[in-house]
């Protein structure tokens, strides 16, 4: 049995300090065997905002795998924002651009979702790539039983529920065909700060196996008016797959909404909401 926490959306420089610490002191009671960050450690990537969010990644209980988000490109100067874009963000957090984690039952590739402009107004948009796709099929080949294929992005490719006034990650049907034929099982980002997660075939029937998890800000005070802090735990143990997002509430993270799912046939299916408690 392998497990997951997954992080996202920190935004150093608008930080909920108690939380912060409370969620710190989380991690290193649960242990997880892997850590994941899906973007957004800065709101304004500024340098004192990557500094102050090295220094908390470093006293994680292991080293995460993390990927940037649009908010750790630099707004401002221009001329940095277009020639070095992340630049700040590989000195102080990832030089690895598309970081790989892996054990024998689990494999984790992150990959850049963010993007410096676009030919559109809302450059917080996110993107993937032809080179990016390659490099994922490369990293998980097609699919195959024995191992939980996780792809970690800042930007989701579905609408959480009560969501659409942003966009997804470009052209997010295609690329969830694409996805699935490289054998991705389990997708997590961040970005809409809702913790979330189901089925791609809720939304596109014939994407039939694959599960998204998107997480809420885990430590920020950007918080959205209905979600509160939190981060996702994730337990495997295939064809077995359990996401609860643990909630802050005050004083404390708890467990609260959670869904299992179990994978047959290539085809991913909801079980419950119950906690799974492997046999």
């Amino acid at each position: 049995m392998t497990t997951i926490a997954h992080l996202s959306d920190l935004h150093f420089g608008r930080l909920d300090p108690p939380v912060a610490s409370a969620l710190l002191d989380d991690l290193h009671r649960k242990k997880p065997d892997w850590i994941v960050v899906s973007g957004d450690f800065t709101q304004r990537a500024k340098i004192r905002e990557f500094r102050d969010a090295r220094e908390f990644v470093a006293r994680f209980p292991s080293r995460p795998l993390m990927v940037p988000g649009n908010h750790d490109i630099p707004a401002y100067p221009l001329w940095k924002r277009f020639l070095r874009p992340l630049h700040d963000f590989s000195r102080y957090l990832e030089p690895d651009s598309r970081p790989v984690l892996e054990s024998g039952d689990v494999k984790i590739v992150g990959i850049n979702t963010a993007r410096p402009a676009g030919w559109y107004l809302d450059w917080s948009r996110g993107r993937v790539s032809a080179s990016q796709l390659r490099f994922i099929f490369d990293e998980f080949g097609e699919r195959s039983s024995g191992q939980l294929r996780v792809l970690v992005t800042h930007h989701p490719f579905l609408f959480p529920p009560l969501q659409e006034t942003r966009h997804l990650a470009g052209g997010p049907k295609d690329t969830l065909e694409t996805l699935a034929a490289c054998g991705v099982d389990l997708i997590l980002a961040g970005h809409f700060h809702r913790a979330w997660s189901d089925l791609v075939a809720t939304r596109h029937p014939e994407v039939p196996s694959i599960v998204v998890a998107q997480a809420s800000t885990s430590t920020s005070n950007r918080r959205k008016e209905s979600d509160p802090n939190a981060y996702n735990w994730i337990t495997c143990d295939l064809p077995h797959l359990h996401i609860s997002s643990i909630e802050w509430r005050g004083e404390k993270f708890v467990e609260s909404q959670s869904k299992s799912y179990c994978e047959s046939s290539d085809h991913w299916n909801r079980v419950g909401d119950g906690r799974f408690t492997p046999s």
